[in-house]
């Protein structure tokens, strides 16, 4: 069993191929595996895993917010995207080979969700009948790209500023047993907002204005940045009120992202939506089923 949970590790966490994991096998463990056994792991341990399904999914769909975000692989050479809706506690990320409504869809979240869906404002979100609000991890990383303009820096900057001061004090005010801000901080945040987002649109005038007929790409950016801005002052200001405050949607136990290190989050489970073939299903099984035994050792003091 041991032998085992190493190998599914190396295959599922790691993205080791099913050669280079007996290998390892080998070398570290002294044991030497074929590469059959090696690959007959992720079945097995997609057979135990049927449990977690029905229940991981009636849990996120009752939670009062949620966040939502889509990451792009190739997988066989195949474009697939693993979509994912995480809670404080919980991560569900499904394979599905496409990124937008239909592949939302056979996640079986958003369909049924009606609290709050914190997401990078992806068109495709809006679709779905429930609250939404805008991550600010997108927002502030937004606002740092359009700021390397010098004449966009001004409202990018003072944006970013009071975004992270508000979220300072709505944490304060959360952690102090209360469920909002102040009437009159409320006031001072929205008045301050509203003045950067005019400052914000005047910094992208009209090309017309400017002489020429459309905008460069850098332009495009800030432009759409600050109409976000205008035209999504609640969803960008909805952690102020309600519950969960800001929730960056990024799944703390998903670590799908190229380049990083996935960190640990308590609970995390993940599940493949339909759409994705029977690797992609005991890919995304395993990986659930690694990170619970890490969980399980840890808090054991292995």
């Amino acid at each position: 069993m041991p032998t085992a949970r190493v190998g599914s590790y190396l295959l599922a966490y790691q993205h080791l191929p099913v050669a280079r994991t007996a290998g390892c096998l080998s070398d570290v463990l002294g044991i030497d595996v074929s590469t059959g056994w090696v690959a007959s792991l992720l079945p097995k341990a997609e057979s135990l895993l049927n449990g977690f399904l029905a229940d991981l999914r009636a849990h996120v769909v009752a939670s009062p917010v949620i966040g939502n975000d889509e990451t792009g692989a190739r997988i066989a050479g195949e474009r697939y995207w693993f979509h994912d809706a995480t809670t404080e506690a919980l991560t569900l990320v499904t394979c599905h080979q496409r990124r937008g409504h239909l592949g939302m869809e056979a996640a079986g979240v958003l369909p049924w969700y009606r609290g709050i869906s914190v997401h990078d404002r992806y068109a495709q979100y809006w679709t779905f009948d429930c609250r939404h609000a805008a991550c600010h991890a997108h927002l502030l990383r937004d606002l740092a790209a359009v700021a390397e303009t010098r004449s966009q820096e001004p409202w990018a900057e003072a944006m970013a500023k009071l975004l992270c001061s508000a979220k300072d004090k709505a944490d304060a005010a959360r952690g102090a047993g209360k469920t909002s801000l102040s009437p009159g901080r409320l006031r001072r945040i929205n008045k301050a907002y509203d003045a950067i987002v005019i400052q914000a649109i005047r910094a992208n005038p009209d090309p017309w204005l400017l002489g020429r007929e459309d905008r460069t790409k850098a332009e495009r950016q800030s432009w759409n940045l600050a109409l976000a801005f205008k035209e999504l002052k609640a969803e960008v200001l909805r952690f102020l009120r309600g519950p969960g405050g800001v929730v960056h949607e990024q799944p703390r136990g998903a670590g799908l992202s190229d380049g990083e290190d996935p960190p640990v989050m308590y609970g995390s489970r993940l599940w493949p939506a339909r759409g994705g073939s029977r690797a992609e299903w005991r890919f995304c099984l395993d990986r659930g089923c690694i990170i619970a035994l890490l969980l399980q050792a840890v808090e054991k003091g292995e």
